[in-house]
């Protein structure tokens, strides 16, 4: 069996690698956002230059 302290270090040990990956998960998530504003903009943009090439014909 377990002893109380060593029960503890394995608990913070998890709760410090759990941290770890919660911070790498939530970057990852804010650069898929990101890249999805910026494809977006480009959607916009290029529907905008659509238009205005219909405009002139």
């Amino acid at each position: 069996w377990y002893s109380n302290q060593q029960l503890r270090k394995e608990r913070d040990l998890a709760f410090e690698a759990l941290q770890q990956w919660k911070g790498e998960y939530q970057k990852k998530v804010q650069e898929l956002q990101d890249t999805t504003g910026r494809y977006q903009e480009i959607l916009r943009a290029e529907s905008a230059k659509g238009q205005e090439v219909e405009g002139f014909l």
